[in-house]
């Protein structure tokens, strides 16, 4: 599963407001974009491309939907780690 993909998952329950919603299409098609460029030649690595996204996604929203999100994003990882899976970390 992509990163995009878990990223969403976690804000699904949020009221986004349209610019969120259209900045997170924005992420979603930036990920995809240099995942593309990132195949076909040496570009972000999966780890830059995952707290790119994970940074993005936390940056567009309200302080209260921060701290929801970082939550969930712990939670997570948590439930990957116990499953060998991981997701990098952000800052």
């Amino acid at each position: 599963m992509s990163v995009v993909t878990k990223v969403t998952r976690l804000v699904e329950g949020f009221d986004l407001t349209p610019g969120q919603v259209a900045e997170l299409r924005a992420i979603n098609s930036l990920y995809y974009t240099r995942l593309a460029a990132h195949q076909s030649a040496s570009g972000d690595s999966g780890a830059e491309l995952e707290h790119l996204v994970v940074g993005r996604v936390r940056a567009m929203l309200a302080p209260d939907q921060q701290i929801l999100f970082d939550h969930e994003l712990a939670a997570l990882r948590l439930d990957e780690s116990r499953d060998g899976a991981s997701m990098e970390r952000h800052s």
